[in-house]
């Protein structure tokens, strides 16, 4: 675990799914944002969480990887299941 970031440590058994297209659309700004750690992640889902179907839908793959961010380190999003 790094010591900078120790977010990682305890987001290292949450597998990220192939395609994120919330997360993406999101992103457009940024071309390394599959490099984002997970609260990072987490972060941006929370600052764009108004352009849900705007910019894109999530999957129920993507939904069910941010109801697993939000387990680990707690959100005041509410993904329904």
């Amino acid at each position: 675990m790094d010591a900078m970031n120790p977010e990682d440590g305890a987001a290292a058994d949450l597998i990220i799914p192939d395609e994120l297209p919330f997360l993406e659309s999101l992103s457009w700004f940024d071309a390394r944002w599959r490099e984002l750690s997970a609260i990072e992640m987490l972060q941006r889902y929370e600052r764009g969480w108004r352009n849900r179907g705007v910019t894109a839908d999530l999957s129920a793959e993507e939904a069910a990887f941010v109801r697993a961010l939000i387990h680990r380190f707690g959100s005041v999003l509410d993904v329904p299941a």
